[in-house]
């Protein structure tokens, strides 16, 4: 499953006059193109708030990106704007990402001696949410009976699983189309120019089993 987040493109023009041309008039421009990672992360937890769930905990990526601190953010706003309070244990940190699986069952395994354990789970990135649902399953741990679980992907294949996986879907065909557009424009520009051209696209939230109270 690919995940993208971010498009960013960086052009310069050459600093010397001896230097190979480039392909367009420009000093530099840059594209930034994201998604809204707050609000994504705030509207998953915000769903299963409203399904019922009392202790949701989060699985993250590494710490030093800024799309782990901009979904923590949203997932503690979330219990903050519904008077539930933050508790840092509830939130663990994968610095793989869930490329390690083991990386991840030593985090889910934290979360499940907790007592009372979580009784929901946001995973804050595709491999994270796989990873824990492939833990959680082998460790005979109903979805979503005794926890739920909503993730973010921008595949197709979450709804393939077993539960049927709730999901933040990122817009990955418009993030590409969008860049591709404005790169376009900028090769084809007779102008100079120096600009930052950022773009934030929202998410969309699923709902499918994984997180349902009734199935």
């Amino acid at each position: 499953m690919v995940q993208w987040s971010t498009i960013t493109f960086l052009f310069l023009s050459p600093p010397k006059a001896s230097s190979p041309p480039l392909p367009f008039n420009h000093s530099a421009f840059l594209i930034f193109i994201a998604v809204n990672n707050c609000k994504a992360a705030y509207d998953a937890t915000v769903h299963l708030i409203n399904e019922g769930y009392k202790k949701i905990a989060c699985l993250a990526n590494a710490e030093h990106l800024s799309i782990t601190e901009e979904r923590i953010k949203g997932y503690k706003q979330a219990l903050q704007k519904n008077n539930m309070a933050v508790d840092e244990t509830l939130i663990k940190i994968c610095e793989h990402g869930g490329l390690v699986l083991e990386e991840t069952e030593k985090a889910v395994d934290e979360l499940m001696h907790l007592n009372p354990m979580p009784d929901a789970i946001v995973g804050l990135n595709d491999k994270l949410t796989t990873g824990c649902l492939k833990i959680l399953q082998l460790k005979k741990i109903k979805i979503p009976g005794d926890i739920a679980l909503v993730g973010f992907t921008n595949s197709d294949l979450s709804e393939l699983l077993n539960p049927s996986l709730t999901i933040i879907r990122q817009p990955a065909f418009e993030m590409g189309e969008l860049a591709t557009g404005l790169l376009i424009q900028q090769i084809e520009s007779k102008r100079l120019t120096r600009e930052f051209s950022k773009k934030i696209l929202e998410t969309e939230l699923v709902v499918r089993d994984s997180s349902r109270r009734t199935i």
